[in-house]
């Protein structure tokens, strides 16, 4: 199986499984829903399928994956830099590494991000422009 290929899956598998938790918070905490009085109702079930829960939804899952795939890149980048005893032999500079010393931290940022921006309330936002801004300190 082609590496890139099986990256593609796990992050498929990660953003369906994380899709799946953010659905289910929605049950909990409706009355914290970002632009509640305006939004365009779809389906009207339990819980409730609007216009911006499903914007806010895309973006998050958009940036879960786009994290969870690069991720598994880099991983392989790193592997590729230590020998068989996990001792360096060569200090990464070009790829990811040209652009962020720690590129996975920011990988992970996405991750985190697009999960929170995904429940699609004003506690789970705070939280991730929180994370935001400790992360650039």
């Amino acid at each position: 199986m082609n590496l890139k290929f099986k990256y593609i899956i796990i992050a498929v598998l990660l953003t369906a499984l994380f899709g799946v938790l953010v659905v289910l918070t929605w049950f909990d905490i409706e009355q914290f829903q970002l632009w509640l009085n305006i939004d365009i109702v779809f389906y009207s079930s339990l819980p409730k399928f609007t216009l911006f829960k499903t914007i806010y939804f895309s973006i998050g899952m958009v940036a879960l994956f786009y994290g969870s795939y690069h991720v598994g890149q880099i991983i392989t980048i790193n592997r590729s830099a230590h020998t068989s005893r996990n001792n360096p032999n060569n200090l990464l500079h070009e790829g990811y590494y040209e652009k962020a010393r720690h590129p996975m931290y920011t990988m992970f940022l996405f991750m985190i991000s697009g999960f929170i921006f995904a429940m699609c309330n004003y506690i789970t936002i705070s939280i991730a422009v929180v994370f935001f801004l400790l992360f650039l300190i």
